[in-house]
């Protein structure tokens, strides 16, 4: 009851807080289940929105695979699994979105390496393709503002990151 009074009043922190120590007070019970899930869930609706810092985010992740580990016939795991892929595509967008901010701030070198990072941490998403033009045109600028002598290097590098796109 404390635990959903601070849910009702949306303090998701201190909800969390007392569903998770319900479950482990009582991990027998019939409501275990439901304190479990709700401590998960008051994780996911603490995480913040993806330009911000995502700590939260990846605590409210491991909170609901705990709980579809736990309870792996529950009702709730369908809903745990879409939190879930919510969730991680706030990550990808974060990690994309700070690869394209050294592209703005005309750190060449780093936004390839982060952009490459990016490309093996999430091979499969919405970013792919943005995020591979992302490193042509990366290499692009860093061959154009280099010194002469390095620039021909540069320029196959961006080749390769053309055919890479292709």
């Amino acid at each position: 009851i404390y635990a959903m009074s601070h849910y009702g009043q949306k303090d998701y922190i201190l909800a969390g807080y007392y569903f998770n120590r319900y479950f482990k007070s009582y991990p027998k019970t019939e409501q275990a289940e439901e304190a479990l899930f709700m401590s998960a869930y008051s994780s996911y609706l603490d995480s913040p929105r993806s330009s911000l810092d995502q700590e939260t985010t990846v605590d409210a992740i491991q909170k609901m695979k705990l709980f579809i580990s736990r309870f792996p016939a529950s009702e709730k795991v369908e809903e745990a699994y879409e939190r879930i892929d919510e969730m991680e595509g706030r990550l990808e967008l974060k990690a994309f979105e700070m690869a394209k901010l050294y592209m703005k701030m005309s750190d060449y070198r780093a936004s390839i390496a982060s952009l490459e990072a990016f490309i093996k941490q999430y091979q499969l998403n919405d970013y792919h393709e943005e995020a591979l033009f992302l490193i042509i045109k990366a290499n692009y600028e860093y061959a154009i503002n280099s010194i002469a002598a390095r620039q021909e290097e540069r320029f196959s590098n961006t080749s390769e990151a053309y055919i890479d796109f292709i």
